[in-house]
């Protein structure tokens, strides 16, 4: 059971790491699919660092996780 927003990230970011490897042994590194996705990682490992050091804006990046 995930318990909070910092535990909902990491599970998003490992599936999405996972996602980019798999895309990247499939395609070529810079297919834009492989790109797309680490930008997708990108985002979520921003909203991640945010919210460790920016713990009075909580709401704000609660609105923009999918």
């Amino acid at each position: 059971m995930v318990r909070n927003l910092s535990e909902v990230l990491h599970v998003q970011i490992e599936q999405k790491r996972k996602e980019m490897i798999l895309l990247g042994n499939q395609y070529s590194l810079t297919s834009p699919k492989v790109i797309q996705v680490s930008q997708q990682l990108d985002d979520l490992l921003n909203k991640l660092y945010y919210l460790q050091n920016h713990k009075y804006y909580i709401n704000d990046i609660m609105l923009s996780i999918h």
